[in-house]
């Protein structure tokens, strides 16, 4: 099985300036939410683009991530239990694009055939600097770009999705006449996830007076800390989330707060 997408996302900058990098590189897929079966292969194509004024050359490598609670992707130096990143050969390992040039990267995954359950790695493309300039010239700063596509593997029979509330609270802002809500939702079992909803904020006569979409990636064993601060006129109000993740029904919860006038 093969994929091509042309249009990627910046995950990673490793450079000074992350305004040049991103303009320079990109890669498609940004990102592989695949079901296999254990121990099944497949290969994938990913994309890279080079937008810069300078021929690039790339390295290619999969490597372990994790997500924190606000969803932002940390990197650990050794790979845990649930990384694919073992899984994946990549070729060529180094690519050469020319300027306005792109290129493509086979991806192959080789399931283990005891693998079950969820995992997760990035796929990374990295722009290798060039040799050090020769003494004598002026000094000169090279942008060095790192890129990704994050993988998100279901293998075998998922469990069903565990997702729970754990804690909704909001707190008025005496400051600017608003209120800051916030979630700690948790995925105790079950698959990769996607969960996408909205919060609302409804007045004591059940009028919806505001909204905010909100949607994050969400790893069995992890929780995401959703947040929302908005200003409001003065009064009591229902803070509502919901929340639908592929489950018989939305995860639903609300909380009341009481917003005071704007301070002078």
């Amino acid at each position: 099985m093969k994929k091509t997408v042309l249009l990627g996302v910046l995950l990673v900058l490793a450079c000074p300036d992350p305004a040049q990098a991103i303009s320079k590189l990109s890669v498609g897929p940004a990102r592989l939410e695949l079901k296999l079966a254990p121990g099944s292969e497949s290969t994938y194509l990913l994309d890279a683009v080079n937008h810069g004024d300078d021929t690039l050359l790339v390295k290619t490598f999969a490597a372990e991530f994790d997500l924190d609670e606000a969803g932002e992707a940390q990197y650990p130096k050794a790979p845990g239990a649930r990384s694919c990143s073992a899984w994946f050969r990549v070729n060529p390992q180094t690519l050469e694009l020319p300027v306005s040039a792109s290129g493509s990267v086979r991806a192959t995954v080789r399931v283990p055939a005891d693998a079950q359950g969820t995992y997760w790695c990035v796929v990374f493309l990295e722009d290798v600097p060039p040799p050090a300039p020769k003494r004598g010239r002026a000094f000169s700063v090279r942008m060095n770009a790192r890129i990704g596509t994050v993988v998100y593997i279901d293998v075998g029979d998922v469990a069903e999705p565990k997702l729970k509330l754990e804690s909704l609270a909001a707190v008025p802002d005496e400051e600017h006449g608003g209120f800051d809500a916030t979630a700690l939702v948790t995925h105790a079992a079950g698959g990769y996830l996607r969960p996408a909803g909205t919060w609302e904020l409804v007045s004591e006569s059940g009028d919806v007076v505001a909204t905010w979409d909100v949607g994050f990636p969400l790893l069995p064993g992890h929780g995401y800390r959703a947040h929302w601060a908005s200003t409001v006129a003065a009064g009591r109000y229902r803070v509502r989330l919901s929340l639908d993740f592929g489950g018989p029904k939305r995860l639903v919860g609300e909380t009341v707060v009481t917003v005071p006038p704007k301070a002078p």
